[in-house]
């Protein structure tokens, strides 16, 4: 299922310092390690996190916030594939975030995604060959 983020008048966006949401690669996260083809994971937005994945700025995306804009990167993908983002809550999406093939070391998307009231999102791994790591950058919310 496909959500679009109604930008209603009283909507509005709010730029932050950017802030780091998640790093698959790190051992300070509950849940990490590289995203497998047809798999998909839920991410918390609401904190910022230092590299090893401490937070270090609790609610950077306050309760409340309807959307975020973040930066999706992946990297070091074994094969060809995609990632896509949907709110937490969404049990599948239609729409590809990132493609990513083979030799690429990191690449970067920028997108606003619809979050869901505990402020996450989630990340699927498409259903071609590839397998990655990724990072998720804030840098920005709706409310």
């Amino acid at each position: 299922t496909v959500r679009f983020v109604n930008l209603t008048s009283g909507t509005r966006f709010f730029p932050i310092t950017p802030a780091r949401a998640y790093d698959s690669r790190q051992e300070g996260y509950a849940v990490r390690g590289v995203l497998e083809r047809l798999q998909s994971r839920v991410i918390s937005v609401a904190d910022g996190h230092s590299a090893n994945g401490t937070v270090t700025n609790a609610g950077v995306v306050p309760a409340g916030a309807t959307a975020v804009q973040i930066n999706l990167t992946v990297a070091n993908p074994t094969a060809e594939n995609f990632l896509a983002v949907a709110p937490g809550d969404a049990t599948s999406t239609e729409t590809s975030a990132i493609n990513f093939q083979t030799g690429t070391l990191q690449l970067a998307n920028s997108l606003a995604i619809a979050i869901d009231a505990e402020r996450r999102i989630k990340v699927f791994c498409g259903d071609q060959t590839g397998s990655t790591h990724f990072i998720v950058d804030v840098t920005g919310y709706f409310m």
